[in-house]
């Protein structure tokens, strides 16, 4: 087990035995948007975000309150197409509950605007767009309560745009959901789908706030899920992200690749995937240039007997507090070791069970040498300095 308490009052103190993590304040933090009624009349209240917070957050004469009639409604039926249109001259999108077959893009292009679902509102993506997309000079824009669905048909030659693409600074996910598989009540009906990234941050400074990133290792659909593809499930390129309660399962590249300076993690659980018949990234993954990334209750996870090289690679400079490699359905020794640093240095649990070990921290190997002098990696770099072996299984096509 592994519990985290952020900024929690009262919280108890770290345990010296990794399954205790507790961090004085929360660096980051907004608590989603929400409706509001006053006299039969509705709004959307959006909480202001809240830095070195301690304790629960409470209304504030600095939250924002956007009115009805700057809102554009979705119903069932409406398009990206709609959307966009609607959304123009407005301050806010409320998706009320149904599943939207799209036919494009999504695309926020104004600051402060704010996505609200209701009921696991869904947006199915086509054709290898994204779902949606907050632009580069959208500011502070707040997401919350949306479920996103790969309905991109599987095909080797099509890579698929990322379901979110999010490329604005200074906003808040909350609550953000992406899942890729065959499903029978989806439009898309049993499709077998290939999702290359589920989510890309590449704005400075977002906060993301609870996450299930998922590729479906069930579904009604006879299985046709384990011959879909799903590559990354988060991508983070962005300076200043900082990510609490972030989930994401069965990718069959690295499940998580973070290339952004100052990046922070508070809690990570993952399930490597074990209805592939190869695997040959890792849970988290850091780019051997990044200089600066904290990441504590880091949690990879194996079901089935899969054998990992390693839950986690990261470099030697980062701050790296209680991983956990756990093999819920056979020996730890299936994981070879917990965390890597390089190709050649890696720690292999400083306690052990049966099925799980944990590696407290990393020692500090290189000191000092300033941050953020390094260029931002492009995505489309290399990324043989960890040695991943490869861009991952892709299943055969006729």
């Amino acid at each position: 087990m592994n519990y985290v308490f952020v900024g929690t009052e009262g919280a108890p103190e770290s345990s010296p035995t990794g399954q205790v993590t507790t961090e004085d304040s929360t660096p980051a933090v907004a608590a989603k948007p929400y409706l509001i009624e006053e006299d039969g009349v509705w709004s959307i209240l959006v909480p202001k975000l809240v830095k070195g917070s301690v304790g629960p957050l409470s209304s504030s004469q600095d939250d924002t309150v956007v009115p009805m009639s700057q809102v554009y409604v979705a119903r069932p039926g409406d398009t990206a197409r709609t959307i966009n249109t609607g959304i123009q001259g407005m301050r806010a999108l409320l998706i009320t509950p149904a599943v939207y077959d799209l036919n494009g893009t999504v695309v926020i292009t104004e600051s402060n605007f704010v996505v609200l679902g209701l009921g696991f509102a869904t947006l199915v993506s086509r054709n290898g767009h994204s779902a949606l997309q907050v632009s580069e000079n959208a500011a502070g824009v707040r997401v919350a309560g949306v479920l996103f669905e790969s309905g991109s048909a599987l095909k080797a030659d099509a890579i698929s745009s990322p379901l979110v693409e999010w490329a604005g600074p200074d906003g808040v996910a909350s609550d953000l959901f992406t899942r890729a598989g065959s499903f029978s009540n989806s439009p898309s009906r049993c499709l077998q789908v290939r999702q290359d990234v589920h989510a890309r941050i590449g704005g400075d400074g977002v906060v993301v706030d609870n996450t299930w990133m998922w590729h479906a290792d069930h579904d009604d659909c006879g299985g046709a899920s384990d011959g879909a593809f799903s590559g990354n499930g988060l991508v983070v390129q962005g300076r200043n992200v900082v990510a609490y309660g972030l989930k994401v399962e069965h990718m069959m590249r690295n499940l998580v690749e973070w290339y952004g300076e100052n990046g922070e993690t508070y809690l990570y659980q993952s399930e490597l995937p074990y209805h592939a018949p190869t695997f040959n990234g890792v849970g988290y993954y850091v780019h051997p240039s990044v200089r600066s990334h904290k990441a504590l209750a880091i949690g990879v996870y194996i079901v089935g007997d899969l054998i990992a090289q390693t839950g986690i690679r990261v470099p030697p400079t980062a701050n790296l507090k209680n991983a956990f490699a756990w093999v819920i359905t056979g020996a730890h020794s299936q994981f070879h070791s917990v965390v890597c640093t390089n190709t050649s240095t890696c720690y292999f649990g400083q306690r052990c069970t049966y099925n799980a070990c944990y590696q407290y921290e990393l020692p500090q190997v290189l000191k000092g040498g300033g941050v953020g002098s390094l260029p931002r990696p492009a995505l489309s770099e290399d990324r043989s300095g960890y040695s991943t072996g490869g861009e991952g299984y892709l299943p055969e096509f006729a």
